[in-house]
């Protein structure tokens, strides 16, 4: 095991990747393993501000670390997998849209179906302003009416359409139809959960997304942490938890 803060040398990057945007390229430059305890986790920046006295804020999730509060989350996989992946997207990134649809099948079948990834989604951005695009509060009344894994394709390819248009393309014969999506958009508990996810984003200090932190608990109660920001492929994420899964 590395010694605090100490870089391990990560995987070489697979040939054949497309083009990406050099600031994005440059922070990326490959994942660096960190060893950092559970409350002190210095490189993920301060933790959300609390919320008001009158709703204290959750405590941070145990399983995921600083600075991810204990709340409602989309997530695959077992609870009890070795590795945990936490991806910042953004329906409105279309790198983000292009892992999902390129990448991420594979990624899905080899690791969290297989139990060795539980897979955990904050949908969000580096971007504050993005927070109020109706997408991300329609996601957060998805997740809590059960219906997100049915939806969260088409969040991507409609996130941009205006809203009423919005709420029309993704109404759903049996599912909800543009009035109750219309409401998840506008309801304040969906908004205030928005806020905080993007307060979480904003507290990793991202420079783009889509980005993975990926996490393994020691059985001291500490972890190891590798960050990734950019699209990657599928096969240079795989050499990143292959080797995150061997410590």
């Amino acid at each position: 095991m590395p010694a605090p803060g100490e870089r391990v040398r990560p995987p070489s990057r697979p040939a054949g990747r497309p083009a990406m945007n050099r600031r994005l390229r440059l922070s990326r430059l490959l994942p660096a393993l960190l060893s950092f305890a559970a409350a002190g986790l210095a490189d993920a920046g301060p933790a959300p501000a609390p919320a008001p006295a009158s709703a204290p804020a959750p405590p941070v999730d145990p399983r995921l670390g600083p600075p991810f509060r204990l709340r409602p989350r989309p997530a695959l996989g077992s609870a009890d997998a070795p590795l945990v992946v936490i991806e910042v997207t953004s329906f409105l990134c279309a790198h983000c849209r292009e892992f999902h649809e390129r990448e991420f099948p594979a990624l899905k079948k080899r690791f969290i179906d297989t139990g060795a990834v539980r897979w955990i989604t904050l949908n969000a951005s580096n971007t504050a302003a993005e927070q109020d695009a109706p997408v991300f509060a329609l996601a957060r009344g998805a997740l809590h009416a059960g219906h997100y894994r049915e939806l969260a394709g088409a969040f991507f390819r409609e996130a941009r359409r205006p809203e009423a248009a919005l709420f029309e393309a993704l109404a759903r014969p049996g599912g909800p139809g543009a009035d109750e999506l219309a409401r998840w958009a506008r309801d304040d508990t969906n908004r205030k959960a928005v806020a905080d996810d993007f307060a979480e984003a904003a507290a990793l200090k991202l420079e783009g997304t889509p980005a993975f932190i990926i996490r393994k608990r020691t059985p001291e109660g500490r972890f190891l942490q590798a960050r990734i920001e950019g699209y990657e492929s599928a096969g240079y994420l795989a050499l990143a938890f292959e080797q995150m899964l061997q410590k």
